[in-house]
């Protein structure tokens, strides 16, 4: 501070000799003369820094799922065939889709077995004979392969069968074929044989057992009364009225379950034809055929007879659909189940 003083002083001294005219003043020092407010000092180098590039993250994609295509319900369609059914006639109910299907469903209060065809599923159903008239509903729940179901409803009319009252008189030393004790074995053996569906049959016409046509002695569903009224029922078959030896027709393809004597129906036999069909013959006087056999349409099975409980020569022709009588003669007019895939033995 005593510096820069001093050195204010000299300035105004040379400022005062040169507005005075003095021409000769002192000769100054070499540090005034320098104006050097200091000593010289060399800057320190500041040293350079070079910034570390500081790396950008990498972010790692996140992997895109690929959109899992949805596919859509299978269209289904049901199917009634007929819509109007009678009782002891046969309905065959049928679903249809853009796809393989499994169905389960009930009509009324009777479960119906399916059966897959083709992108389908059928089931054949026996209306009984004591089936009350009027509307039964009908309800299948169909399945898709991916687990997928939907519901589909329809309305049957089922129709009062029409058949006829007939008396019958049994000889007395058959009398005793009249009796549940006799009766209700026998039954409840044959019960056992048609609850097995196996799956050999795909549908097609059946023909006549008979080679020739013969009228019906007594037709499909008649209510019979036995020796005034010790047995009622239906009559759960055909009656042919032909001379004894005469032979009988496999009406379609199918395998023989039983070929044997009973009491109540004498030699009889009965065949298989798959998911649930069966076709027996009664009161036969031979048979030609043994239970595990394969038969073709048309192949002999038998001759005509009168065993059992018959009073004369004849021929009782029955179906059964899932253990339910059905007409005869209604498969022979009509193609029942997916046409065109008979399974022959």
């Amino acid at each position: 501070m005593r510096r820069l003083l001093w050195l204010a002083g000299v300035a105004c001294l040379l400022v005062l000799a040169a507005c005075s005219g003095v021409a000769d003043l002192p000769a100054l020092p070499r540090e005034v003369l320098s104006l050097s407010l200091g000593p010289s000092r060399t800057p320190t180098p500041v040293p350079t820094t070079t910034p570390t590039a500081t790396p950008t993250p990498t972010l790692t994609p996140t992997a895109t799922p690929t959109p899992t295509a949805t596919l859509r319900p299978a269209e289904a369609t049901l199917r009634v065939d007929p819509p109007s059914v009678g009782q002891g006639k046969t309905l065959v109910v049928s679903v249809r889709s853009d796809r393989a299907i499994k169905a389960r469903g009930a009509l009324g209060g009777m479960a119906l077995s399916f059966y897959p065809a083709d992108n389908a599923a059928w089931a054949v159903v026996g209306i009984p004979l004591d089936a009350p008239a009027g509307e039964m509903p009908l309800q299948v729940e169909v399945t898709d392969a991916q687990g997928r179901t939907q519901t589909l409803t329809a309305s049957v009319q089922i129709v009062a069968n029409a058949g006829s009252v007939i008396t019958l008189n049994i000889p007395p030393d058959k009398r005793e074929l009249l009796e549940p004790e006799v009766t209700g074995p026998e039954l409840a053996q044959l019960r056992a044989v048609w609850n097995e569906q196996t799956p050999l049959w795909r549908g097609s016409a059946f023909r006549s057992p008979l080679a020739n046509v013969a009228p019906a002695s007594a037709g499909f569903g008649q209510y019979r009364i036995f020796d005034g009224g010790a047995l009622r029922d239906f009559h759960t078959g055909i009656d042919y009225a032909v001379p004894s030896g005469t032979p009988i027709q496999a009406p379609a393809a199918g395998r023989v379950v039983v070929a044997e004597p009973m009491k109540v129906r004498g030699n009889n036999i009965w065949i298989d034809h798959g998911w649930g069909v069966y076709s027996g013959y009664f009161h036969l006087s031979s048979l030609a055929v043994e239970p595990g056999q394969l038969v073709k349409p048309g192949q002999t099975l038998g001759t005509v007879g009168t065993t059992g409980r018959s009073t004369g020569p004849h021929l009782h022709w029955e179906m059964r659909v899932n253990g339910v009588a059905v007409d005869p003669l209604e498969w022979t007019r009509r193609a029942i189940g997916p046409v065109g895939r008979e399974a022959g033995p």
